[in-house]
């Protein structure tokens, strides 16, 4: 049973880490430039425990040193290799039964995510997911800054109520969006932050995407 007060008639997804399976892909470029800057690897668990928005943050949390590398530069470098290879990562569990459902349900969705515009919506095509969104919304940038200014200027300029809409995500910064639009969030554990870490956020977090549907 739903602990919101009404039926919620927009879900709002994030992409990476939420609909996309790429935690541990993104983990691994990182420790591939790591290792050809001669600079210490991080495990998974220490990835998930200090990942942040800004990314620029969460690479101090990690002792990155801006003296002697560029944060531009890396972020490059990791963009290029992901968008050649991200092929090789999975859709999260249960993404297409859930949006299946959501779409039989006639409940609208879109993907708000701090991706490049360009980069998201090539993605998105490229798991055959256009038909079960109605707008995909990413950033001009391709430094993972933050996508707050997209999620107001979207609730802003459309129809539906806040008390209608859902924001989905797997981090902090997607609790964070979701309350400067002044809707509902859930987070979910699987993605690019661990559960000791959401639960700080105060929001529900379910582990699996199928959970959402006790919740609307």
């Amino acid at each position: 049973m739903s602990l919101f007060s009404n039926m919620k008639k927009t879900i709002i997804f994030d992409w990476n880490g939420t609909l996309i399976d790429d935690t541990k892909f993104s983990l691994y470029i990182e420790n591939q430039l790591f290792r050809n800057r001669n600079l210490r690897e991080i495990s998974l668990e220490e990835y998930r425990e200090k990942f942040c928005f800004p990314v620029i943050e969460y690479y101090k949390n990690i002792g990155f040193d801006f003296k002697h590398h560029s944060f531009e530069q890396l972020s490059t470098e990791f963009n290029e290799i992901y968008n050649q290879q991200y092929r090789q990562c999975n859709l999260m569990e249960n993404t297409l039964p859930l949006l299946r459902n959501l779409k039989t349900r006639g409940i609208h969705c879109l993907i708000l995510s701090a991706s490049h515009q360009d980069h998201l919506n090539e993605q998105v095509r490229y798991f055959n997911l256009d038909s079960y969104f109605d707008d995909v919304i990413g950033t001009q940038t391709i430094h993972a800054v933050s996508k707050v200014e997209q999620g107001m200027n979207w609730i802003q300029s459309h129809k539906e109520k806040k008390e209608d809409c859902l924001f989905i995500g797997d981090t902090i910064h997607d609790s964070e969006t979701a309350k400067a639009m002044g809707i509902d969030c859930i987070l979910m554990d699987r993605g690019h932050q661990n559960y000791d870490v959401l639960k700080e956020s105060g929001r529900i977090i379910i582990h699996d995407l199928m959970e959402l549907l006790n919740h609307i």
